[in-house]
């Protein structure tokens, strides 16, 4: 199994993400999992995970190619980057007590660094860490009345040749202080300066360079929404005052040495300033900053030998999501790819990336596809009926379109459409055609949705692949204020009617909907709001919150579950799933106890597969065509040496055979034989089994079969004539970290997983 692509936010910190300078390398943290992607102009390459934390990573901050991430249980890892690979360098386990809440990396030459990382339990910690010979020294420095914030470091070239660590830390009483310590960490760390920093909290330091020689800056952002930026300097004779400058008071860093000063304080945004980071356009500094305000500010800096500088910083470009559903940004990282191109990526406070790239003939920004995926628990997959598309819906409230992307020789997976855009968590789906699905929340209805026409044509214009029109096709989509439904828009820009009536003093958005006309992937801002199906149909009847949806092959019916404390809860409902079907349900399928946890139709259409917390398996059989009477033919229970705990997941091997898997970490087999239902074969596996589903290979009678287990864990199995063998245990890195929510097989070449971790994998067989 090969890993061909994965589908994830990023984690909800300010340094969740690393680009490795002159490299198209972007680290991103999903939970615990790190994930490499590169990053190119106009497709999304390979990617690369890595499960070795043990959990959630919430820093990454590097130097050159070194590259560190902290975790909230205390640990660090170092890395290092080599020719677009990753390699772990050090694990260095429970480094603080608490979780890490700010990291920086030194490089001071390609065998020593030192990572600095400060942390909940009030200290500032050292890590010396020689790559070559493989030794670590450590210093720790323990505040006493004050709370660290946030670590920024630099190395220090001093006037006696040696080369120091100067470390500026933001604490809770508004100060930045400075620290001085050699890079052998053998001296106890000095305050040598501080200075007072407004009057609410910090969010970020970074300086502007990782050598200070002549001169250096740091920013400074803060809560109050302004950055300020001090510069550190070489002491030199008594300037004459300017009339054109503000004068300030000059601190001393280091005596006859060094001095520190408030450069400018930029006011630009309307809510915190959460992140920053230095970039070089045209061969000028430039800061760029992110704030919760939806906007990214970047600022011109003044040019330090010209006489005539008044030492303002103007803003020379604005980027970000103005409006729209995006809730500020919380972190900001700038790059180049292997051809030099400059670029910017953004995360919001939702995970999602935003991509720039520096347009050096126009001089300007232009937004470009970047990585994406879910910032919830994954819950449930599904492919479409045509196999061209694959569905994911999560706890984050939305469902998610993936597909093969094939535009000018560039053939990729990247995100085509977010169908669905919710307020409730989505805990269930299934594909009934190739251009509708049916969805359920914890809101106890199931919502049934249609493509309609602008995604229809954009899907074919960027991937080849046509969905098929239907009758009364829509051109998009929009949900109107304070609605859950998406409700049709007939026309290339418009607005659907509010639920509600709108009063005169109230604003109402005139333009919902877009239609695009892409040639490439849709930009997030798209994917929010310009990319909706059409709600057609609701389908009512269950009393709590779904749990399981499922159609049946030849797209008659559609079952669904939810969850359940007492019989009278678990009840399974068959539903006509064509497009102007009955909105009542047509049976009723009373037995389980508990919650029916999953479902799934036999190939045939003729059986439904029913499993449960009650651990209890069962087989209905179809009576009628109408779909109105489903009878009982079998209960699959202790009696015939079933599952002892909750049954989790089930698929059928064929119309006679099905597989169940459970928190008793067996798989158990059934086949009918002779008319009777029997156990046909069974094995323990060392985890709880949690996810499971089965393929008949190509031209052959074998099928092959996915695992997921409790702790990530997948395993490829081969069936042959009933018996199971184990053909190949993916990697822990390329495995999920955490409980494994769904697998569904595409065909005998590709199969999805997804989970906890927010992730969405997609492999090759």
């Amino acid at each position: 199994m090969k890993l061909e692509h994965v589908f994830a936010a990023t984690n909800r910190q300010p340094d969740s993400t690393y680009w490795v300078p002159e490299s198209d390398l972007l680290l991103a943290s999903a939970r615990s999992t790190l994930i490499v992607h590169r990053l190119c102009p106009h497709r999304q390459s390979r990617i690369q995970s890595f499960n070795r934390h043990s959990s959630d990573i919430n820093r990454i901050s590097g130097d050159k190619n070194f590259i560190a991430t902290a975790s909230i249980n205390g640990e660090i890892i170092l890395w290092k980057a080599i020719e677009n690979e990753l390699i772990q360098i050090k694990h260095l386990e429970k480094i603080h007590s608490d979780a890490i809440g700010s990291l920086s990396v030194i490089n001071f030459d390609k065998d020593n660094n030192v990572i600095c990382s400060i942390a909940g339990d009030f200290s500032l910690s050292l890590i010396g860490i020689n790559t070559q010979i493989e030794t670590v020294t450590s210093k720790k420095h323990l505040f006493k009345s004050i709370y660290p914030i946030c670590v920024a470091s630099t190395k220090i070239h001093r006037n006696n040749g040696n080369r120091q660590i100067l470390l500026a830390v933001a604490t809770s009483d508004f100060f930045v202080r400075f620290f001085l310590v050699d890079k052998e960490l053998s001296a106890e760390l000095k305050e040598t300066s501080k200075i007072q920093i407004g009057e609410d909290w910090s969010t970020s330091l970074k300086f502007s360079s990782s050598s200070l020689n002549e001169s250096i800056f740091l920013s400074v952002a803060n809560k109050d929404s302004r950055v300020r930026v001090i510069k550190i300097f070489k002491q030199a004779g008594e300037e004459e005052p300017s009339e054109d400058r503000l004068q300030v008071d000059k601190k001393i860093l280091i005596e006859d040495e060094f001095e520190i000063k408030t450069e400018t304080i930029l006011r630009g945004h309307s809510n915190w300033v959460t992140s920053s980071c230095w970039v070089n356009i045209n061969d000028q500094l430039h800061l760029v900053t992110s704030s919760m305000d939806k906007s990214i500010v970047i600022w011109s800096s003044g040019n330090e030998h010209d006489e005539e500088s008044t030492g303002v910083w103007p803003d020379s470009a604005r980027l970000g999501d103005f409006g729209g559903a995006n809730m500020g940004f919380l972190g900001v990282t700038a790059g180049r790819s292997d051809s030099g191109k400059l670029g910017l990526l953004a995360h919001s406070y939702n995970g999602a990336f935003y991509l720039w790239w520096w347009n050096q003939e126009q001089e300007s920004w232009k937004s470009s596809i970047s990585p994406s995926g879910h910032f919830g628990p994954v819950r449930d997959l599904s492919w479409s009926e045509d196999k061209t598309f694959l569905l994911s819906t999560s706890f984050d409230q939305t469902t998610r379109l993936y597909s093969r992307i094939n535009i000018s020789d560039s053939v990729f997976w990247a995100e085509c459409a977010r169908p669905q855009v919710h307020g409730h968590d989505i805990r269930c789906m299934t594909t009934i055609e190739s251009n509708r699905f049916a969805s359920g929340a914890e809101e106890k209805v199931i919502r049934v949705f249609r493509s309609t026409r602008n995604f229809r044509e954009n899907f074919q214009a960027i991937t080849g692949y046509n969905v098929g029109e239907t009758e009364g096709e829509p051109e998009g989509a929009a949900v109107p204020a304070l609605g859950l439904s998406n409700k049709a828009v007939f026309e290339k820009q418009g607005k659907v009617n509010a639920d509600r009536e709108i009063a005169a003093h109230e604003s109402y958005m005139e333009d919902q909907f877009t239609a695009l006309n892409v040639c490439s992937v849709p930009l997030e801002a798209d994917l929010l709001q310009n990319t909706l199906w059409w709600e057609e149909r609701k389908l009512y009847g269950h009393g709590s919150e779904l749990q399981s949806l499922t159609s049946s092959p030849d797209g008659k019916w559609l079952a669904s579950s939810c969850k359940a404390s007492r019989q009278s809860q678990a009840s399974i409902y068959i539903w006509d799933a064509s497009q102007n079907g009955k909105p009542a349900a047509l049976a009723k399928l009373e037995q389980h106890q508990l919650t029916v946890i999953q479902l799934r139709f036999s190939p045939d259409s003729k059986r439904l597969l029913s499993v449960g917390r009650d651990r209890v398996s069962m087989v209905w059989k179809l009576a009628d065509e109408e779909g109105a009477s489903w009878e009982l033919e079998k209960i699959f229970d202790k009696s015939m040496k079933a599952h002892s705990r909750v049954i989790w997941n089930c698929c059928w091997l064929s119309s006679e055979t099905f597989v169940t898997v459970g928190r008793d970490k067996q798989l158990i087999t059934w086949n009918l034989s002779d008319g009777e239902w029997i156990k046909s074969s069974s094995f323990t596996s060392d985890q709880a089994l949690t996810a499971v589903d089965c393929v008949k290979m190509k031209d052959s009678e074998e099928s092959l079969l996915l695992l997921g287990k409790e702790d990530g864990t997948l395993e490829l199995y081969k069936s042959d004539k009933g018996e199971l063998k184990l053909e190949t245990t993916v990697t822990k890195d390329n495995s999920h970290h955490g409980f494994v929510s769904q697998v569904r097989f595409r065909d005998s070449s590709m199969v999805a997983t997804c989970g906890e971790d927010h992730q969405v994998k997609l492999f090759s067989l």
